[in-house]
């Protein structure tokens, strides 16, 4: 019972093994099964992987002693990261027997995109807002060396008392820096 356990490392969103496994399987090209291969077929099963390679995909290693080409490289693959992988084998990087396999991972994502907040001002109500922003001023330390804090605290305000005060929207708004939307 070599490797029957539970890996806590595949049980993360993501995850990707790459290994040699030194194991015979029918599912990875190979006309025989034996007992490591038997193993690592459970080992795969306890915790949901799947294999990346198709027993067809063109063999990464050639034995000159044997003459014989194998797939002793196996990748496996949360389910999830298996409709976004790619393996592909690449030619061989030096005289030496085994291929490199390039595992790619498409991802889609949505861009975020952070658009500033408009305001209503033609009906504002200009007293309140300046009463306000004042009020929340107050607060703010400005006699320190960290500029960049203060002007922070300052925007927040500013914002704050905006929110407060002005109607959001978009149809004949304003930005805060003069912009028409």
């Amino acid at each position: 019972m070599l490797i029957q356990t539970k890996s806590e490392d595949c049980t993360q969103k993501y995850c990707i093994i790459v290994g040699d496994f030194n194991s015979y399987s029918l599912n990875w090209g190979y006309e025989d099964l034996d007992t490591r291969g038997e193993e690592v077929e459970e080992w795969q099963v306890i915790n949901n992987l799947q294999l990346l390679i198709d027993k067809d995909d063109e063999p990464i290693f050639y034995s000159r002693a044997w003459k014989t080409i194998s797939m002793p490289d196996l990748t496996f693959a949360i389910n999830n990261i298996l409709r976004k992988a790619n393996r592909q084998v690449l030619a061989p990087l030096t005289t030496n027997d085994n291929k490199p396999i390039a595992i790619t991972v498409t991802t889609i994502t949505s861009p975020n995109i952070h658009t500033l907040p408009r305001w209503k001002l033609k009906k504002a109500d200009w007293y309140r807002f300046r009463s306000l922003t004042n009020q929340l001023m107050v607060e703010i330390n400005c006699q320190t060396s960290q500029v960049d804090k203060s002007l922070r605290e300052i925007t927040r305000a500013i914002i704050k008392a905006a929110r407060k005060v002005f109607q959001e929207g978009h149809d004949h708004t304003m930005s805060l820096t003069g912009q028409k939307g």
